[in-house]
């Protein structure tokens, strides 16, 4: 299977909020990337806000 790479940009002044969201993921968002393949996915925050996502495995 192919491998993705997604890249976007948090801001700032956001980045705490973003973390805070993010700490625990929806069971039925986990469901919905299984069912469509995605195994591995995994999100990198840089702390200047980069953020690349890589999936799926």
């Amino acid at each position: 299977m192919p491998h993705y790479c997604f890249v976007h940009h948090v801001r700032p002044d956001r980045l705490a909020e973003y973390r805070a969201r993010h700490r625990e993921v929806w069971p039925e968002m986990l469901r919905a990337l299984c069912d469509a393949g995605w195994r591995d996915d995994r999100l990198f925050l840089g702390e200047d806000g980069l953020l690349v996502r890589r999936g799926p495995t």
